[in-house]
């Protein structure tokens, strides 16, 4: 992944660069999910539907921290600041501007979400707060690309 500042240069906002590379995170990682789906099949016939639910949110949550990790690793790389404050972040979320629930407890059962991830990493780079205007829709837009990537997956499998 270029740096935040490379993709200043190309006339990139921060907003579009940190879209771009959560997308692309989510696209890399969609192999988390696929591999954590393929071996709760080895078990599928066996479990009963609550074994079945608890495995596809541990699917669903490996692949939303595969995302976060390696956003988390791309700023380790390039900036020690912005990696530091995720680090802090981590512990409280809600500085970021995310809605109460979302808290260590929420995130711990549930992951980083693609939203939640840019919510962070909006904070460590920029040092404020999502704008709900303008924010909250890329949030929503990124949790449905990755849920439609995670769909994708799943009728991907189902086929072969």
């Amino acid at each position: 992944m270029l740096s935040l500042e490379a993709m200043g240069v190309f006339g990139l906002s921060t907003r579009e660069t940190l879209v771009r590379a959560i997308e692309n995170a989510c696209r890399n990682e969609i192999c988390v999910y696929k591999n954590c789906v393929k071996d709760g099949l080895a078990h599928y016939s066996e479990w009963s539907e609550e074994e079945i639910s608890r495995h596809a949110l541990l699917a669903r949550r490996e692949y939303a921290n595969a995302v976060f990790d390696a956003m988390l690793e791309s700023f380790r790389v390039s900036s020690p600041i912005i990696d530091a404050r995720i680090k802090l972040v981590i512990w409280n979320p809600r500085v970021t501007g995310v809605p109460d629930e979302i808290d260590t407890d929420y995130l711990a059962d549930n992951g980083f979400s693609a939203g939640v991830t840019y919510a962070i990493c909006y904070f460590a780079v920029t040092n404020k707060k999502i704008n709900p205007s303008k924010d909250f829709k890329i949030i929503s837009a990124l949790n449905h690309y990755q849920t439609k990537l995670m769909n994708d997956a799943l009728d991907e499998l189902d086929k072969n």
